[in-house]
């Protein structure tokens, strides 16, 4: 399995199109195996091209109706064309394809988006074409998957895998295999399918265009050619290959020193940070700091207590007189009441008791009422009557003094409100105090922030000189190996295009008329040579061990 996705377009008419028609006038029958919908009312595959650029077009109006806010960046190309090839040899069945098809739709996160899909069989492998509208019918949010060329790929090999047959991609098994075990066999057979490709096609495109019409290739000199060439490929072959691994390690090595100077200059700056942190916490001179002002809160709350203790003092003091006349009043009561429970006031009850009794009845006043009640209760009820004359004693006693208290209120509220002044403005002194040492934190904060900031900004800088320098001599090297290259290019097409002329002068020679005398062809053939020597070097020709023939001479016959 081959994934691949085209590049994004903006004609669902001209892409559908072009998977469901034949290209060069030929049958579509011949080409097209089927096709398929999915989140489509229509099978028709024009059809659903007009509704997906319908679709694609009133995406505003989608975000509205779903209550999704329409900001962000615009939409790009609506259309996204991918397309699955099997293994040549494979025939797949429609259901096995656009099962395939779903769960490819799935993983790129396209499970709920409209999605023509066409079949073909022209070629050697079946492969089948999706077609997706990349805006969601329902929310008209345009979906891009993030590296979709990998996430193509990863599942590619899972597909296979499934079914047996990632040996066919033995690189791509090697990439994203997760089994170590399995991920070093594919990597084996990934270098053996390489060293198998460079074999079957062993010849470069300069090397077969330049070598195109020699003839003879069992000559001397073809072969000459050939192996001179062949160890010059070489030995640039091995060049470019070692360029390649000092490249890559190269700039493994720059990746990883710039990774542990980044991760150095991090933990400097951070147990920088938590050093002057500490300080900051420890160095409290020249600030007025909690501590101070805890102390100064202890002594005002002394101070204060002080006052409000001579306060009392001062108004228990003024109010001694009235207070003891109070008291001195309830005494005086309280030894009534006591004098009246004893036998004189028995006495009196009784003697009232009794000029009530003999008093008609008709001549009763509001003065000869309650005296039997009141000799029953004195009788009877002589702990009632004692809590009673308390009770009385207490409500007059509360009522004096929470009088007493209301007048000297004024006195305590005043105190209070020059107390509650100088504790506000004790809290301020140290809110302001708090407030500018956080700020004078903040700026050294901010201000070693900002070097931090500077320091790695230089180091990023730095870096990425280093990267830029690392990247100049690299292309350098490349560029010195491609003019190498070049040259062998150019020194094989003048060697092969000598060799061509040659064969092509000697060709003309046979042509001629063969009553030509001995000695005559003998000294065409002479000068041959020496016109094709004119072309060579002399490292060449000592090379290919090629003598000048002498002109051919009578020697007397």
């Amino acid at each position: 399995m081959t994934p691949n996705a085209a590049k994004k377009g903006r004609s669902f008419k001209g892409a559908v199109a072009y998977i469901i028609h034949d290209p060069d006038g030929a049958k579509t029958a011949e080409r097209v195996l089927f096709t398929e919908t999915r989140n489509l009312r229509t099978d028709d595959p024009e059809k659903a091209a007009k509704v997906m650029a319908y679709t694609a077009q009133h995406a505003a109006e989608l975000k509205e109706a779903a209550g999704i806010k329409a900001t962000g960046r615009k939409p790009g190309p609506p259309v996204y064309h991918l397309s699955l090839s099997w293994v040549p040899g494979e025939k797949p069945t429609q259901a096995e394809m656009m099962e395939a098809g779903t769960a490819i739709l799935e993983k790129l996160g396209y499970g709920e988006h409209e999605a023509v899909f066409a079949a073909h069989g022209d070629k050697a492998h079946m492969h089948l074409h999706i077609i997706v509208n990349r805006v969601n019918p329902v929310t008209g949010i345009s979906h891009n998957p993030k590296d979709d060329h990998k996430i193509l790929h990863s599942w590619g090999h899972e597909y296979d895998k499934a079914r047996g047959m990632e040996h066919h991609s033995p690189e791509r098994a090697a990439k994203y295999e997760k089994d170590p075990e399995k991920k070093a066999e594919y990597r084996r057979m990934a270098e053996e399918a390489r060293q198998h490709k460079g074999t079957a096609n062993s010849k470069a495109r300069a090397d077969w265009e330049a070598a195109a019409g020699a003839t003879h290739p069992k000559s001397k000199r073809y072969l000459d050619i050939k192996a001179e060439f062949a160890e010059r490929i070489k030995n640039l072959a091995r060049k470019g290959r070692d360029n390649a691994v000092r490249h890559s390690a190269q700039w493994e090595e720059i990746k990883a020193r710039q990774a542990n100077e980044r991760a150095a200059l991090w933990d400097k700056q951070c147990q920088a940070f938590k050093i002057r942190q500490g300080f900051n916490k420890a160095s409290k001179a020249g600030e007025y700091s909690w501590q101070k002002y805890q102390a100064d809160r202890a002594k005002l709350k002394k101070r204060h207590e002080d006052q409000m203790r001579a306060l009392r003092a001062r108004l228990k003091e003024e109010n001694v007189p009235e207070v003891s006349f109070f008291m001195a009043t309830q005494k005086e009561k309280r030894r009534e009441f006591y004098k009246m429970n004893r036998t004189g006031g028995w006495a009196v009850l009784l003697a009232t008791l009794e000029a009530t009794i003999k008093t008609p009845l008709s001549e009763h006043g509001n003065h000869h009422r309650g005296h039997l009640s009141r000799f029953f209760t004195a009788l009877v009820a002589k702990d009632a009557r004692a809590a009673m004359f308390a009770k009385r004693l207490n409500s007059e006693k509360e009522a004096f003094f929470k009088k007493l208290d209301e007048r000297n209120l004024p006195a305590f509220q005043r105190l209070w409100a020059k107390q509650n002044t100088e504790l506000d403005e004790l809290r301020t002194k140290y809110a302001e105090a708090r407030d500018l040492a956080k700020k004078h934190a903040v700026q050294k904060i901010e201000a070693a922030k900002e070097t931090d900031k500077q320091a790695r900004t230089l180091l990023a800088a730095r870096h990425k000189t280093e990267r830029q320098d690392l990247k100049r001599q690299q292309a350098e090297e490349t560029g010195e190996l491609r003019k190498e290259w070049a040259a062998l290019n150019a020194d094989r097409r003048t060697a092969w295009d000598s060799y061509k002329k040659l064969r092509a002068t000697q060709a003309e020679r046979q042509k001629e008329d063969k009553s030509v005398s001995l000695a005559d062809r003998y000294n065409n053939r002479a000068s041959l040579f020496e016109s094709y020597e004119s072309n060579n070097s002399t490292e060449e020709k000592l090379a290919h061990g090629q003598a000048r023939p002498e002109p051919y001479r009578d020697r007397g016959r």
